[in-house]
């Protein structure tokens, strides 16, 4: 494995190329039958981190109809044998000419001056534990979804309800538009047994084709190949302000519903508590529950130890220091405030206002 370098930039991982120029010799032709009972003939060829293809396609109705020439590949795959470090526009063009090269050795010519970006799919590797990352991961594909997004495990479509610590991994999708997160470095281990020895959660994103082509339509510009190269800061600032967006509408999220959430089940439990105490005169067999920072801890997700102190300071003024040291007990590790902060370095370099407007600074 190469030289672990520039691993924590955003990049891409993933890249569909229209309209090459493909020559090949008449003996790698194929033909083959299509799912609509029709006849497809030309070539597919793959190779460690690349698929090209070009067919023409004969309907069972006798029409043609020419394929366009794809290719689909995987820069870092082709530089680097895996797909950890995300590229930017120059490692494209080398795996580009890598590829070319490559098929040229089996007497197939690519001819990408024609050539168009479909779409591209961009990620961000964040030097965090994924098991770190996970709360507020959530809550970031929790509100960009509108609690639609899905997981390996603990799917449940209300964000503070039930207990979604037991979560590996997040994805949303939308029309061609797909968003994941996961544990970058248990992935690698896993596929391709490749230890790298460092903490990798990535986020994911990937573009549907007419999303793509807005980023570049909006500066009046195309999708030419060499264009969308020379021009790849955009589908970077396109990827932070996107971020950036999903970490403010978090934030208001939070200030809205959240700060509530935690204090109606505060209340409920304390009234429950109360109840539970004057029956307890008339049958001592009757249980008290477990504390309610307990209670709260074991049943809910608090997303900042701040929203149970602000709780405590409402319905504690003369016993805060007390009510505080025993949530603490409880609560001391729970920062999600302070992680929106930390992804605000990665996301909001350039979009910083967005964050400032919110005021997440006073809480972290």
């Amino acid at each position: 494995m190469k030289k672990l370098d520039n691993i924590f930039q955003i990049g891409v991982d993933h890249l569909v190329i229209k309209n090459i120029k493909i020559e090949y010799p008449e003996h790698l032709k194929k033909l083959t039958m299509t799912e609509d009972g029709g006849l497809q003939e030309g070539i597919t060829e793959r190779g460690d981190g690349f698929t090209i293809y070009s067919f023409t396609k004969l309907t069972k109705d006798n029409e043609l109809i020419p394929f366009v020439n794809t290719l689909i590949f995987n820069p870092n795959k082709i530089l680097d044998g895996n797909n950890l470090r995300n590229s930017r526009a120059g490692r494209i063009f080398d795996a580009l000419v890598d590829v070319k090269e490559r098929l040229e050795q089996k007497d197939i010519k690519l001819d990408y001056n024609d050539s168009t970006v479909e779409t591209v799919e961009m990620n961000i590797n964040i030097h965090l534990k994924f098991e770190i990352l996970k709360k507020v991961l959530d809550l970031m594909f929790y509100v960009l979804s509108k609690g639609r997004s899905k997981c390996t495990y603990g799917d449940d479509n209300t964000y503070i309800i039930k207990d979604r610590r037991k979560v590996e991994s997040f994805w949303f999708r939308k029309n061609e538009n797909v968003f994941r997160s996961y544990n970058k470095t248990l992935e690698l281990l896993e596929k391709e047994k490749i230890d790298i020895g460092i903490d990798v959660t990535r986020i994911e994103d990937k573009q549907s084709p007419h999303n793509f082509k807005k980023i570049f339509r909006d500066k009046n510009l195309n999708l030419d190949l060499m264009t969308v190269l020379n021009n790849f800061e955009l589908i970077e600032e396109d990827f932070k302000k996107r971020w950036a967006g999903v970490l403010r509408d978090s934030f208001k999220y939070l200030e809205a519903n959240h700060a509530t959430e935690i204090e109606r089940e505060y209340r409920r439990f304390k009234n429950a508590q109360k109840l539970a105490r004057e029956r307890k005169k008339i049958d001592p067999s009757t249980k008290l529950q477990c504390g309610v920072y307990k209670y709260l801890h074991d049943n809910y997700t608090v997303f900042d130890k701040k929203y149970i102190f602000d709780v405590i300071d409402r319905y504690h003024n003369r016993n805060f220091l007390r009510e505080k040291a025993a949530a603490e007990k409880y609560f001391k590790d729970e920062n999600g405030l302070e992680l929106i902060g930390f992804l605000a370095d990665f996301f909001c370099t350039t979009f910083s206002k967005l964050v400032q407007d919110n005021q997440i600074e006073k809480h972290v």
